[in-house]
């Protein structure tokens, strides 16, 4: 766990970079390459629910996430960031896009619900579990438990979705 090299204060914050007990200066998290990143979230456990492992808190990850802008979104500018791995991902059958067919055409006669942005919300969840890892791995973390989601949708207009992730990051102590 993080703590300061001064008065041995625990600390998660990366605001300034500053202790928030003694004012010590503080290096929060190391400079870590995209390649160990990508290596250490790779291997990690994100779970709904317990583990099954001994571990310790280390405390909560967050990460949101929208389709909302006027010229580009955050969405757009992270799918962008994460597309190669998207597409691995859909080949490996655990995302199924949602285009032309009977549900077109569902949608034509005026039966049944649609909306604007519903085939980008499994491209959004598998971003912010990235994310989450990402964040996760910061604190030298292992998993995450107890992972948790809200979707929210704004129907005025345009379509717009916020999707809020977090859960717990922990260590493994055996």
């Amino acid at each position: 766990m993080p703590t300061c090299p001064n008065c041995g204060a625990y600390s998660m914050h990366d605001l300034g970079k500053r202790c928030p007990t003694c004012g010590a200066d503080l290096e929060v998290h190391p400079a870590i390459s995209e390649q160990d990143l990508s290596a250490i979230t790779s291997k990690m456990i994100v779970s709904t629910g317990e583990i099954g492992r001994s571990y310790q808190v280390i405390g909560p990850v967050y990460f949101h996430i929208t389709n909302k802008g006027l010229f580009s979104s955050q969405f757009k500018r992270f799918e962008k960031l994460y597309s190669d791995q998207i597409s691995e991902w859909k080949k490996s059958g655990q995302s199924v896009e949602i285009g032309a067919g009977f549900g077109d055409l569902v949608l034509a006669l005026g039966v049944g619900e649609w909306s604007a942005g519903h085939n980008l919300f499994d491209r959004a969840f598998f971003i912010a579990v990235e994310e989450l890892k990402k964040r996760a791995a910061l604190l030298k973390a292992d998993g995450i438990m107890y992972l948790r989601q809200d979707i929210d949708l704004d129907t005025s207009g345009f379509q717009y979705f916020y999707l809020q992730m977090y859960g717990t990051a922990v260590t493994f102590t055996s």
